[in-house]
């Protein structure tokens, strides 16, 4: 299987900004009206989905014809039933060995509070990026057009999360989850050009990931089924 630099591309792709999305409804929602993060990566898979169906909208993105041709594609799919979902969670140990990679851990020492944790909400976000970039870089940026964000507001979660929603139909979905103040949660999302990854079975391609990315055994789990 080809190896990648994980890490020399997650250098490069730190630069991409959060973007925003719809503003949080005020207070926080009852327990019984809670919608799960499985459910709300599964909703902004689907109008990832939405947007790559309407030619009038990406076209006012976009004036490439092999962009359009793999956004094509994404919008020719169903999204509804993922075969399985996989979450990362990376772990402080992770997080400290691609730190050290990228600049040093006196560096990042040397950063104000704030930073830090916009550094590791940033390094979070570029494990989408990563394997989205494996199938190219015409494939990331036809994901970039439809890419999208959106706030909501959920106090019990704490930690940077990204889901992968895995489908046989060669694009999977990947949403990232981003705990702020007060409970609000930023999520993003990237459709990714599965077909990329030279055959491997996802739990392999994630192994390889963790070996070559800055991952450790205890960042990776199968969440459904």
């Amino acid at each position: 299987m080809k190896k990648y630099s994980w890490a020399g591309m997650a250098a490069v792709l730190l630069s991409v900004a959060l973007t925003g999305g719809c503003a949080p409804a005020a207070g926080e929602t009852p327990e019984k009206d809670k919608v799960s993060l499985y459910d709300r990566g599964l909703r902004i898979i689907e109008q990832m989905d939405t947007m790559a169906e309407c030619e009038e909208y990406w076209n006012m993105m976009t004036s490439s014809e092999e962009m359009g041709a793999v956004i094509r594609e994404i919008g020719a799919q169903d999204y509804s039933s993922p075969r399985a979902v996989y979450q990362i969670k990376q772990s402080k140990e992770s997080m400290d060995l691609l730190i050290n990679y990228l600049g040093g851990e006196s560096s990042y020492n040397e950063l104000p509070q704030e930073l830090r944790t916009e550094l590791e909400r940033r390094l979070t976000s570029s494990i989408a990026s990563r394997f989205s970039a494996m199938a190219g870089v015409e494939a990331l940026g036809a994901a970039s057009v439809i890419s999208l964000s959106d706030h909501f507001i959920d106090s019990s979660l704490t930690e940077n999360l990204t889901y992968f929603y895995i489908y046989d139909s060669g694009y999977w979905g990947a949403v990232t989850f981003l705990p702020y103040e007060e409970g609000i949660v930023h999520a993003s999302g990237l459709m990714i050009k599965s077909d990329g990854f030279g055959g491997a079975d996802e739990e392999e391609l994630f192994r390889e990931f963790m070996e070559n990315g800055g991952l450790t055994e205890g960042d990776f789990s199968r969440i459904y089924p």
